[in-house]
């Protein structure tokens, strides 16, 4: 991963800040790097991956991934799927609640479906 390390400032509630990694905020590059990224990281991802932490569904907008794992395999493919960036890129979770998970700007419902 890079940086274009000319011109990356924003603006934060009044103050400037300095990115120091990955590519630039607001810049019409950036999603399009950023999915290009993504998917390099998936190939890699299920090359590597432990078939046992596979999970059953995988789908992904932009950089927010939704995945059904074996309960009890979480842990284990979300340590997978760090340690493929150590130090630049780093995942975490969210668990269901109440049969609710939310991604993105949804909550997602499990329902039975007999």
């Amino acid at each position: 991963m890079f940086c274009l390390k000319q011109g990356n400032y924003f603006n934060f509630q009044g103050r400037f800040y300095r990115q120091n990694r990955g590519i630039p905020m607001g810049s019409s590059l950036s999603p399009v790097l950023a999915e290009v990224f993504m998917e390099n990281l998936e190939e890699i991802a299920f090359k590597t991956v432990n078939p046992d932490y596979c999970p059953k569904f995988f789908k992904r907008y932009v950089d927010d991934v939704f995945a059904v794992v074996k309960k009890g395999n979480e842990d284990a493919f979300l340590n997978q799927l760090s340690s493929l960036f150590p130090g630049i890129i780093l995942f975490t979770m969210e668990v269901e609640n109440n049969n609710e998970l939310p991604f993105v700007d949804m909550k997602i419902i499990k329902r039975a479906t007999n």
